[in-house]
């Protein structure tokens, strides 16, 4: 029993810091196109070509970043709404079609780590581009 208990304890746990390092890259997500447009737009650089290209990639991925941690939070609440579904089925005795909805379930919780996997993936790469541009006029 105490195993178990141990378990469900670290399982929340999880499902806690996932949530929270979602909303962390969300955030910086957005603190950093806030930034490279203030940045672009303040100090009046001159992109060269390349730079340019950074900036729409880094952009892009930043925005994919964002995205997919939106795209993350709606997986989550649907999957934690089916949870619920069925708890309350087990719990009134309505076990017709019960592991259908937990195969569903299943499948959400994987998807939502995935995309949390590439939420995080296209964050760095993006805010790397951005950075890039960043250093190379601040060089200049």
């Amino acid at each position: 029993m105490s195993k178990n208990k141990s378990h469900l304890r670290w399982q929340n746990i999880i499902i806690s810091q996932l949530g929270h390092a979602n909303k962390l890259i969300i955030a910086l997500a957005i603190g950093s196109i806030g930034y490279i447009l203030n940045f672009v737009k303040e100090e009046e650089v001159n992109l060269i070509c390349s730079q340019k290209i950074a900036f729409w990639l880094g952009g892009l991925l930043t925005l994919t970043s964002i995205a997919l941690g939106l795209f993350t939070v709606i997986n989550r609440l649907s999957d934690f709404k089916l949870t619920a579904q069925i708890a309350r089925n087990r719990e009134t005795e309505k076990r017709e079609g019960i592991y259908a909805a937990r195969q569903k379930s299943l499948k959400k919780g994987r998807l939502t780590w995935k995309l949390f996997t590439w939420q995080v993936v296209t964050f760095i790469f993006g805010f790397v581009l951005i950075l890039m541009i960043v250093l190379i006029e601040l060089k200049m």
